[in-house]
């Protein structure tokens, strides 16, 4: 299940985040996040769009955060930003948060792209967005240099009439 973040929730959500293999896979640069600063971080969004963060929750324990960033009911599109799933938590937890992130785009905003990116050693995201029916747009190579080298970014897609099929 998943609900709009709420402040309460903040410092949990930070304890989860906090976890050097989440701030790895995270595409957003996630490393010298606070307890404080990380409101923010999850709402970063372009000028003329807005954001929410959402509290994923498995059996009412908060188990993680989906961002949507970049909402434009101009341009019909969004971009899931970030995705964090504490360590130990089924993927499934991921997987259903995305469709019901997907629902709300397509069904409630009436979208018609949504988006997210994910570096090209994470096949645990690969696997998410395939099983969503995301499209592998492309790759924006040596988008980043990270962990003492430079990483590809990975940008897949769904679009509204992909989502209905």
């Amino acid at each position: 299940m998943i609900k709009l973040l709420e402040d309460y929730e903040i410092k949990e959500l930070f304890n989860i985040i906090s976890d050097p293999d989440i701030i790895n896979n995270l595409v957003e640069d996630a490393t010298k996040i606070t307890e404080r600063t990380l409101p923010s971080f999850l709402l970063s969004t372009l000028p003329g769009t807005s954001s929410n963060a959402y509290a994923i929750y498995s059996d009412d324990e908060l188990v993680g955060v989906i961002t949507l960033n970049n909402i434009s009911l101009i341009k019909r599109s969004a971009y899931i930003g970030s995705i964090a799933i504490k360590k130990g938590v089924s993927g499934l937890c991921g997987l259903k948060a995305t469709k019901s992130i997907l629902e709300y785009c397509f069904e409630t905003l009436g979208l018609n792209r949504v988006y997210a990116h994910t570096w090209e050693d994470n096949a645990k995201m690969d696997v998410l967005y395939r099983r969503v029916g995301a499209t592998l747009e492309g790759i924006e190579r040596e988008h980043t240099f990270k962990n003492g080298r430079f990483v590809d970014l990975k940008i897949w897609s769904i679009l509204r009439r992909e989502y209905y099929k």
